[in-house]
């Protein structure tokens, strides 16, 4: 059976940074899982209330956290949403943004939280 899509983590850093400890790299994976519902209730907030410097400064923050867990996309989209709302607020492009951030949340997620019951079975 073919993988349907390509994986939209890369763990890779965080394992290197733990540098074989389980433990550490449950506690960021799971704490990452805590923040995505606060990630996304902010940047919709903030985007509802035309709050354009504190939807970058959201952007700014979840950015480092997409990154910390490998997720390009979700990296590149927050980056886009920071640069925008900093130089010149595009209302329906910080739309496009946030919809593309909210798409790849749940899959992103789910595949962390595979790897969480990969390590469980360790």
């Amino acid at each position: 059976m073919k993988n349907k899509s390509p994986r939209l983590t890369n763990l890779e850093h965080l394992y290197d940074l733990a540098s074989g400890d389980k433990d550490f790299i449950k506690e960021m994976i799971e704490y990452y899982l805590s923040q995505v519902p606060v990630i996304k209730q902010d940047l919709l907030r903030y985007r509802d209330q035309q709050d354009w410097f504190n939807l970058g400064e959201i952007a700014h923050k979840a950015k480092s956290s997409f990154k910390f867990m490998g997720i390009s996309q979700l990296t590149e989209l927050a980056k886009e949403i920071e640069d925008i709302c900093r130089e010149s607020p595009d209302e329906k492009r910080i739309h496009e943004l946030i919809n593309g951030i909210q798409e790849l949340m749940a899959p992103s997620s789910d595949e962390l939280r595979m790897e969480l019951s990969k390590i469980a079975e360790e």
